[in-house]
């Protein structure tokens, strides 16, 4: 009988929380932040790159992987993934995420008064409207920001972006104030800067 290696994996703990800066924010949410843990003053960890495993001379089947993780309200969970495979233990068993990370992804674009450029996990806006509220929605998650609307110009349009993060951007109008929703590919923590008229959105 081939003797059978069970391979245990630990990951990097991806600790996500959303979550808005409390100085120097100009955004207000509605959510309730004690639903979440407060990160901000942690800093992120270093996105997995990738991982080579050797294993023994003794292996001959890789029976199944467990993935130890940290979910976004700091609890922790286990996937294990059954594989029941043979393997050649010369070679290491790579657990990867490189194509996620290679690329560094630039888009500019522009919706009526509003200016957008994403950089990977960032994206900047800038537009001449007096931003008045901003407030997050849930399912899928997205960041609205409430911007005065100062003419009767009426516009309407949806961005598909193709890139992670920021899947989505649209800009729509209502009577007194024009509304851009940025929908997010999953649940971040993010952080809020500004800079005049521009505001810069990083997700974590």
């Amino acid at each position: 009988m081939k003797p059978a290696f069970k391979l245990i994996l630990l990951t990097c703990a991806t600790s996500l929380a959303f979550s808005l800066q409390a100085r120097d924010n100009p955004f207000q949410s509605n959510l309730n932040q004690r639903d979440f843990i407060d990160m901000q003053d942690k800093k992120p960890k270093p996105f997995l790159d990738s991982i080579n495993v050797k294993l023994p001379s003794t292996a001959r089947e890789l029976d199944s992987i467990i993935i130890n993780y940290k979910n976004i309200d700091g609890s922790t969970s286990t996937k294990t993934i059954k594989l029941d495979a043979s393997l050649d233990w010369h070679y290491p068993v790579r657990i990867s995420q490189d194509e996620a990370i290679k690329d560094i992804h630039k888009r500019y674009f522009n919706l009526y008064k509003f200016d957008f450029y994403i950089l990977k996990n960032s994206i900047e806006i800038l537009s001449p409207l007096k931003l008045q509220r901003s407030f997050l929605l849930a399912s899928p998650m997205r960041i609205v920001m409430d911007y005065k609307r100062d003419s009767k110009d009426e516009f309407s349009s949806s961005l598909q972006t193709h890139l992670q993060y920021f899947s989505t951007v649209s800009v729509e109008t209502h009577e007194k104030f024009y509304r851009v929703i940025l929908t997010l590919d999953g649940q971040y923590k993010h952080k809020v800067t500004a800079n005049g008229n521009t505001y810069k959105i990083t997700l974590q």
